[in-house]
């Protein structure tokens, strides 16, 4: 019964059904891989079989290194991002006001304070403008790059897919 509900949410992703004979195509995929193994040495051999694999979430632990030291850096939790470029993009944005500002109007300019106005209005703008391309820049990669498919005679590429991103539609929280 576990299999056949697990199968039928996979359904819209995988080419696997929700039959109940669709539960041995299942186990029989699952076993194609040994779960007390690192992960990471063992997708490549998947070959054509891989696309159908990794799109059948599993509710598991996954250890992608068989060292300790290699693993602990496999896995950012997600605070780690903006801890670390919160601060850059603070730093850049300040310099940049800096820099903007500096050569364009003295202080004891008439329209110094509109000036400071301005400059505002155009960091702030120049920021949004980059929000915008990054997001355009992320979705793009997400959606050509990261979903592409992997040519099935290629361990290599399917192991890199699968360290890129593969691993997140397999085990959904890591």
């Amino acid at each position: 019964m576990h299999c056949q509900t697990k199968v039928k949410v996979v359904n819209k992703k995988s080419p696997v059904g929700s039959s109940a004979n669709d539960c041995t195509d299942v186990y029989q995929l699952e076993s194609l891989v040994d779960w007390n193994k690192p992960m990471f040495w063992q997708v490549g051999k998947l070959g054509s079989q891989y696309k159908t694999w990794v799109h059948l979430p599993v509710d598991r632990p996954l250890r992608l290194f068989k060292y300790d030291f290699v693993e602990f850096f496999s896995k950012t939790p997600w605070f780690v991002v903006p801890l670390i470029w919160l601060p850059v993009v603070i730093f850049l944005f300040h310099k940049g006001r800096i820099i903007h500002s500096s050569h364009l109007w003295s202080a004891s300019s008439k329209y110094a304070e509109m000036q400071q106005f301005a400059d505002i209005v155009f960091l702030l703008a120049v920021f949004g403008l980059g929000l915008l391309g990054w997001s355009l820049l992320e979705y793009c990669l997400h959606r050509f790059l990261f979903h592409a498919t992997p040519p099935s005679d290629s361990p290599f590429w399917i192991s890199m897919h699968f360290i890129l991103h593969g691993q997140h539609h397999k085990v959904r929280v890591l």
